[in-house]
């Protein structure tokens, strides 16, 4: 896979996401949306930061990848819980992306660049 298409879907996710957090905010029930509202908006920003990264190819653009798959398949669950169409079409796109970012991991991990390591000061 290429960045470029991690980076296309990404960027797809961003707009879904905004779109969710649209439908969430004009909804009368927040209660029953005020999960999805908060995981919209954390999605969109991650999926922004991950896209930032896998740009300046960054030596943590692998661990971003890892917590942006997270993060789009916590808030793919919690969008299928809905019946409307646009929040059911990021789910869809949050399910790619975490697949698209799991497999960008694995191919980054057969060319060595595991996660980067940390350094520890004595």
């Amino acid at each position: 896979m290429t960045n470029d298409t991690l980076f296309q879907t990404l960027s797809q996710c961003v707009k879904l996401c905004r779109v969710c957090t649209q439908e969430c905010l004009s909804t009368k029930d927040n209660y029953e949306h005020g999960s999805m509202l908060r995981l919209s908006i954390e999605c969109a920003d991650f999926c922004n930061v991950t896209m930032k990264l896998l740009l300046l190819n960054s030596t943590y653009t692998v661990k971003a990848a890892a917590l942006c798959a997270e993060i789009c398949n916590e808030l793919a669950t919690a969008c299928f819980a809905f019946p409307q169409h646009r929040i059911r079409q990021c789910a869809i796109v949050c399910l790619e992306v975490a697949e698209q970012c799991d497999t960008f991991i694995e191919e980054r991990m057969l060319e060595g660049n595991k996660f980067p390591g940390y350094i520890h000061y004595n």
